[in-house]
This record gives structure tokens, sequence and C-alpha cells, in this order.
């Protein structure tokens, strides 16, 4: 029997050796064998890690949504892979002079300044950096669910820097923080390899894996 009401929902917590971890909540219909992830979004047909890439994989129908996190200068986390706004941003003709135009070395004011969207197609020109915020509301009315890649996390204080943080916006918005109290998320903090939550199983990488729990 095909499974006909499966949904998910993944939230982030961040741990100084582990960069992501993922946790879909128990239902009681069964997984699909295949789970269809969409990397940084649609990014196949739309500027990587912006609100058109997660809506295309919605329409797309994408189990999950995977995107990167990192910290503007100011503390907000922010939807981007590199650490360089250049490769995906016009940083260079907005902010000349300020080489290597990392994402921390900018307030999240100058960053909703820059065009993310351009570098892509006219089509996506004004396309912005999404915050996680925007993202997570982006996917909220939706079934997919979000897989959290935090780039770096060393940089960012790890579990007190960009992992509290991160947990903060998450809980900011209802349904991602019911999936946080239903799988006991928060306790991922403190989530050795292997270690058991109830019906899940944490497996963890490092080097900037994903890293999954089902």
């Amino acid at each position: 029997m095909q499974p006909t009401s499966w949904r998910r929902a993944c939230v982030v917590a961040v741990a100084t050796s582990v960069c992501v971890f993922t946790v879909a909540p128990a239902t009681a219909d069964p997984a699909p064998e295949v789970v269809n992830i969409a990397h940084r979004g649609a990014s196949s047909t739309a500027p990587e890690n912006t609100l058109p890439a997660i809506s295309q994989a919605v329409a797309a129908r994408a189990d999950f949504v995977e995107m990167d996190i990192r910290l503007t200068e100011d503390g907000v986390p922010v939807i981007l892979h590199d650490q360089s706004l250049r490769r995906t941003t016009d940083v260079e003709e907005v902010f000349p002079g300020r080489s290597p135009w990392a994402v921390d070395d900018f307030t999240l004011t100058e960053v909703r300044h820059l065009d993310a969207g351009g570098w892509r197609s006219v089509d996506y020109r004004g396309a912005a950096v999404p915050t996680l915020d925007d993202a997570l509301g982006e996917l909220a009315g939706s079934p997919a669910g979000v897989v959290l890649e935090v780039k770096d996390p060393e940089m960012y204080g790890g579990v007190t820097g960009i992992g509290s943080k991160i947990m903060s916006v998450v809980m900011s918005h209802p349904r991602w923080a019911g999936a946080v109290r239903r799988s006991s998320a928060s306790s991922l903090c403190r989530a050795s390899n292997g270690r058991s939550f109830g019906t899940f199983r944490l497996r963890t990488r490092t080097c900037g894996c994903p890293c999954w729990a089902r």
C-alpha cells in the first residue's frame, strides 16, 4: 500500500564537530524508499539558495529542500553557500573595495541591497539573499521538509553561536517549532554519533556534510 499522508518537517542543531542534524518526525505512514531532496532548492532552474529556488522545488514536489546557512556581521542567519558573496551576488559592483566580500563582513541591511538572481538570468534579477526566517516562512504552507546545512560552524561560535541563533528562528515558526518538540531535537546539541532519541537514530558526519536522523 502506498503511503497517502506521510509528511516531513526537519530542524537543525549544531555541534562543534558536526555541521548539521536533520530530524524527521515519526508518522503512522512509512517513508518512501526514495527521498527527493532539492539541493540548494531547485538550483538547476533557479538561482541557488533563493526564494524562487525554494518555491520551484516545492512546485516540483521535492520531499526536502536543502539549504546552506551562514551568519551576517550582525548575527542574522542567511541562506548562502559560499563564505564570499562574490559568486552569487553583485556585491563587487555594489560594495567595491571590500574584498573578499565575506558575508560575515556585511550587515543584513547591506546584504539586502544585493541582487542574488541576476547572475543566473535576467528573469531572476532582484532576487535577494534570503534569511533563514524568510526561507522557513516560504516553506510553511508546503508539505516539504528542510535540510539545513550549517557552513563552517566553528567560524560562527558552534552550538552557542550559530546553533542558538538557528534554533531561535526555528522556534519562532509554529510548524518547525512543533517538529522540534515532537522529536526532542533540542537535545541534539548534546548528541554523539549513533545516539538514539526514541524512534530516531542520529548519525553524524563532518566536513560540511549533512547528517541524517531517521
